[in-house]
């Protein structure tokens, strides 16, 4: 299936917004566990609002940028521990579990 540039530029618009999501997420639990955020992490977060920006300008990204995506994406679990589910939800992490809860009672 060939895709047109608009549907490239939405999928992976879509894509950056999940990733940001993703790290955001964690960095909230680092902040509410009163922990330092590695600085690696902000940077991953600033260079896929990069991404994100440029494709909102109706730009692509590289494929090198997309393989930038998939390393942060696989950087994040290992330092954090966790998977995610078919829905794209982050599962198997019991810290992140636990700061979700607590989130949840106030």
């Amino acid at each position: 299936m060939h895709m047109d540039r608009e549907d490239k530029v939405k999928l992976w618009i879509q894509k950056t917004e999940w990733l940001e999501q993703v790290i955001q997420k964690f960095m909230n639990m680092d902040e509410h566990y009163h922990t330092r955020t590695d600085r690696v992490v902000k940077d991953y977060l600033s260079l896929i609002r990069l991404f994100k920006e440029k494709l909102q300008n109706n730009r692509l990204i590289t494929k090198s940028d997309m393989h930038q995506c998939n390393g942060i994406f696989d950087d994040m679990k290992r330092k954090y521990r966790f998977d995610i589910d078919w829905k794209g939800d982050i599962v198997d992490c019991a810290k992140y579990i636990s700061f979700m809860l607590n989130r949840e009672r106030f």
